[in-house]
């Protein structure tokens, strides 16, 4: 019974392949067809590059400067994407498609052009942006901590000031403990601080992503068997009936 089931299928093999050795020309010609066609598709096809740009977020003891979520949807904003056209002097109403990604601490910008001259220049720009909003936020947590600081200096002295009167023995003590405290919590915060700066900026990459002739091939191939196989059997079964 198995042998029988084998005999069959060797016979429907080879009925398959002896219409496609009768029909070999339609296989043939629209194989090429569709060389042809992803050739000049391929050829037609501007060079697209992917230009990308990478950041590290600064941080401190309490967690990021900006989360993640808001520095992507800053960098991909409207309004850090106009003041790009503004510092780069471009047509307000040109459009920019920036890409934004985030891997740990680290946003990757990446931009798809044509003119990757151009296209550095947008995502330096955007991360250079990036950065310097971060910058201010740093400066102004740096600020606020360093008043705080001087308010505490100012505080220790006061209280050290009141050591010989008669109220000043074991409230002023553990005040100046209290004190003492969040100054050494407040020097971590400071030491703690990494700014904002760049990892990997944006260049001119070697290779464009597209167009990709050996994947255009590849698929023009597969494409074109597939469709001259079956047209080879459309017209072997038309013809018989």
């Amino acid at each position: 019974m198995e042998e029988k089931r084998l005999n069959e299928e060797e016979v429907d093999l080879r009925d398959y392949l002896k219409v496609i050795g009768k029909r070999k020309w339609t296989v043939i010609i629209t194989l090429s067809v569709c060389l042809a066609v992803a050739a000049i598709f391929t050829f037609l096809q501007r060079p697209v590059y992917r230009v990308e740009s990478t950041f590290e977020i600064g941080s401190s003891l309490s967690g990021p400067l900006m989360s993640l979520e808001a520095t992507i949807s800053l960098c991909k904003s409207d309004y850090f994407l106009s003041k790009v056209k503004e510092i780069l002097n471009l047509p307000k109403g040109e459009e920019i498609k920036i890409k934004a990604v985030s891997i740990g601490s680290m946003v990757t910008i990446s931009l798809d052009s044509s003119s990757p001259e151009k296209a550095v220049k947008i995502v330096n720009t955007i991360t250079n942006l990036a950065i310097k909003e971060q910058d201010t936020i740093y400066q102004e947590r740096v600020r606020e901590l360093e008043k705080e600081t001087e308010e505490i200096q100012e505080k220790i002295a006061l209280t050290h000031r009141k050591k010989g009167e008669p109220l000043a023995s074991l409230v002023n003590l553990n005040y100046l403990q209290q004190l003492q405290s969040r100054f050494n919590e407040i020097q971590g915060q400071l030491t703690s601080f990494r700014e904002t700066k760049v990892v990997f900026p944006a260049t001119i990459p070697e290779r464009p992503i597209k167009p990709r002739p050996v994947f255009n091939l590849a698929i023009s191939i597969i494409l074109g068997l597939f469709l001259g196989i079956f047209l080879a059997f459309s017209q072997e079964y038309f013809s018989k009936t």
